[in-house]
């Protein structure tokens, strides 16, 4: 009888595992297709794009060197901006159009909780960040941890309980996003995220070659694979 569970390939490098670990698809999990599940498995690609992000972030912080601190701050501002974005349209859009189709109010009650738990440490991260692009401040590679600490075991929790929405920006989000989608997560099945044409696909990854300074601090590089962090000090 033929094995139909889903093979889990141990994680490669220590930004697939924390600070917060990746999430598995609900396709990889059952392979079903109904449309359900595929939102699910779309949703937490978007998900895992924005954990690589905040996890390199995490790692690499104390081991950049300064001379490189301009450049990892415009990749820490984008990520910064993505996730709030992100967040944003799913709960100014995403989840009251929900609970209007549904018509229960206070369905997603439980995600809105979630956004309280997070939003005030997530607007002390990004306050602080844009303080030291406008020279207010200085980059501290303890200060950055402590403050994503605020807000990544809620966010971790969010992320795993969740659906969303998505509103992206081209200049700053989609290339972040890009930049942490690892083409090969769960074997490949991830290629599902987003749906774009070969041509398209080819045009969104080549939007990283401007301003690529920045965008080397991502987890996956142009060709859509997963590589060892630059910057991360002891493992992968």
């Amino acid at each position: 009888m033929p094995n139909n569970q889903p093979t889990t390939n141990p994680p490669r490098y220590n930004w697939e595992r924390e600070p917060i670990p990746l999430i598995p698809t609900p396709y990889h999990i059952t392979h079903a297709t109904d449309q359900y599940t595929r939102a699910a498995s779309e949703k937490a690609l978007v998900h895992n794009a924005l954990i690589r992000a905040l996890n390199s972030i995490y790692i690499r912080a104390p081991h950049v060197p300064i001379t490189d601190y301009p450049n990892f701050m415009k990749y820490c501002l984008a990520a910064h901006e993505a996730l709030t974005t992100y967040l944003q349209a799913e709960a100014e859009v995403f989840i009251p159009e929900l609970e209007r189709q549904t018509g229960v109010p206070g369905l997603l009650r439980a995600n809105a909780e979630h956004h309280r738990a997070f939003s005030v440490g997530i607007a002390a991260w990004g306050n602080w960040l844009s303080s030291i692009a406008t020279r207010k401040n200085n980059f501290s590679p303890d200060m950055c941890r402590t403050l994503m600490d605020d807000f990544l075991p809620a966010l971790a929790t969010h992320f795993n309980d969740g659906v969303a929405g998505v509103l992206l920006s081209r200049t700053k989000t989609l290339p972040v996003l890009w930049a942490n989608h690892d083409g090969e997560f769960e074997g490949g099945g991830s290629r599902l995220f987003p749906q774009l044409s070969g041509v398209t696909g080819w045009g969104l990854r080549n939007m990283g070659r401007v301003n690529k300074e920045v965008w080397v601090y991502g987890t996956v590089g142009l060709n859509g694979r997963a590589r060892v962090l630059r910057y991360a000090g002891e493992g992968m």
